[in-house]
C-alpha cells in the first residue's frame, strides 16, 4: 500500500466510504417510503440506476425481511468512524459528511444496537 501506516489508512478510507454509502442509501429508502413509494419499487429503481453498489442493495433487501445477519457490527463501525475522525483531525482535514455519518452510528450504539449489522444504523432514528 505504500508508506508505513498506509494499510490502516486505506482500511479507514474504505470503511468511511462503505459506512457513508449505507447511511445514504438507507435514508433514500426511508424518504421514498415516507412519500408512499413501495419498498420493493424503490429497491427496483435503485437496482436499475447502477448508482447504488450491489452490496448496499443486498443489505437493504435483507433489512426488509427483518434483521440482517451481522457481518460487521455497528459497534465496530462506530469505532472505525471515530478513528477516521481522529486521523482526519491529525491531518488537519475537516470531513463534515463523515461527522454526520458518525453521529448516525453513535446514536445507534447509544440505542443499544451495537451488536446489529452496520446496515441497521438508522434503526435508532
Amino acid at each position: 500500500m505504500g508508506a508505513s501506516g498506509a494499510g490502516s489508512a486505506t482500511k479507514l478510507a474504505v470503511n468511511a466510504f462503505l459506512l457513508a454509502t449505507m447511511v445514504a442509501s438507507s435514508e433514500a429508502l426511508r424518504l421514498g417510503s415516507a412519500e408512499g413509494v413501495q419498498r420493493e419499487k424503490l429497491l427496483q429503481a435503485f437496482a436499475r440506476s447502477e448508482i447504488l453498489p450491489a452490496w448496499a442493495l443486498g443489505k437493504l433487501e435483507s433489512l426488509g425481511g427483518g434483521e440482517a445477519r451481522t457481518a460487521f457490527s455497528l459497534a465496530l463501525a462506530d469505532k472505525d468512524l471515530r478513528l477516521v475522525e481522529e486521523t482526519a483531525a491529525a491531518a488537519g482535514l475537516e470531513l463534515p459528511l463523515t461527522k454526520a455519518v458518525a453521529g448516525v452510528y453513535a446514536r445507534a450504539l447509544a440505542a443499544g444496537l451495537g451488536e446489529r449489522d452496520f446496515s441497521a444504523a438508522d434503526a435508532a432514528d
